[in-house]
């Protein structure tokens, strides 16, 4: 419920329902949105400000918000668990359980696209289960590129995630033993393991798929930039679009998560490993796409900032880079839009460990 407070009477965890500025300079005093602490009431309080507009935690709806609520990602990991097992039933895609499947996630990311970004991802709880998740990661990822590339096209995003659905559903033909080997493959067994893309491709066509988005996403999501992929060799803008989009968000999930022949990186090396192979194996536009959306320091990296607090981020807003909504990890209530704060910058991030 919004309410008039006196400056004095403000409290701790109420929220700011205005921006005030400062008359004569135009400076920023508050902004809408800003939790209440005591640096705030004290420079209300320094600018003269006796009434402000307030309300309460409980009926405040904060602005971070998960592109994808838990309910929408449990619906995808049991769509994509499906469309697997019916595959390995019938040895065809359902197409139309795939197509429905995008729509609805392409819809729900719409509906929550704006300014701030909130990325939430499907989480492997064994190794069995990697697969499913990151199909599903992939399809978030891709998605949210492909919205922001095709400016809020809904049916190329729509195209885009569905084969990222299914861009590794050519596996299902490769033996399990290669897909969990602990140790690095035989040049024969690579040779093998690479031929899943054209697994993948003919499936596809065999159940009747003529995207060429969907289809050039599945053959073509190892090529890379400098033509060092596979299986075509592909360069540059030989590469379709679709597949450049895709290998960026294939190789962020995989870098972060766990194998079972490696530990995950995290989110913000992957993202320290997009910038230096941008130009290399990844095309730099798509690849500035994908920052203007995760920013450098992703959702869950804590940072100490400048002034000596820690924090942990919360959320991105497109376009600031280097400056995420963060929140004091043992006050995670109170939301600091890092954009806004003069003087106030990144140390460095805390608790990031080193990939052997």
């Amino acid at each position: 419920m919004l309410e008039w407070k006196r400056t004095s009477e403000i409290r701790a965890g109420d929220v700011i329902a205005e921006t005030l500025t400062e008359y004569e300079t135009g400076e920023t005093i508050v902004h809408m949105g800003e939790t209440v602490s005591v640096s705030i009431k004290e420079r209300l309080v320094r600018h003269g400000i006796e009434w402000i507009l307030t309300e309460s935690r409980e009926t405040y709806k904060s602005p971070i918000k998960p592109i994808l609520s838990p309910e929408v990602l449990e619906e995808m990991e049991k769509g994509v668990k499906k469309v697997y097992d019916a595959v390995q039933r019938e040895q065809k895609i359902p197409v139309e359980e795939v197509s429905t499947l995008s729509r609805q996630v392409v819809r729900n990311m719409l509906s929550n696209y704006g300014d701030v970004v909130v990325p939430f991802f499907s989480q492997m709880r064994t190794f069995d289960e990697y697969t499913f998740c990151h199909q599903v990661n992939v399809s978030i990822i891709a998605g949210l590129i492909a919205i922001e590339v095709y400016s809020g096209d809904r049916e190329t995003a729509e195209a885009i995630v569905a084969g990222a659905l299914i861009h590794d559903i050519g596996k299902l033909v490769v033996p399990k033993e290669l897909l969990n080997k602990r140790t690095s493959l035989a040049d024969n067994e690579f040779e093998l393991m690479k031929k899943h893309v054209l697994y993948g491709h003919q499936m596809a066509l065999d159940s009747g798929i003529d995207n060429p988005i969907i289809l050039h996403e599945i053959l073509y999501h190892h090529e890379r930039i400098d033509g060092s992929g596979y299986l075509s060799g592909l360069k540059g803008r030989e590469i379709p679009q679709s597949a450049r989009i895709i290998v960026i968000a294939d190789v962020f999930d995989a870098l972060t998560s766990d194998r079972v022949y490696k530990m995950r990186w995290s989110p913000y090396q992957a993202i320290g490993y997009i910038i230096q192979q941008a130009g290399k194996i990844f095309d730099p536009y798509i690849a500035s796409c994908f920052l203007r959306l995760f920013g450098i320091y992703p959702v869950g990296t804590r940072l100490l900032l400048s002034n000596g607090r820690e924090v942990v981020v919360k959320g991105n807003r497109k376009n600031a880079l280097t400056t995420p909504i963060v929140a004091d990890i043992e006050q995670e209530e109170e939301l600091i839009y890092l954009d806004r704060q003069k003087g106030l910058f990144v140390e460095r991030v805390l608790y990031d460990h080193k990939e052997d």
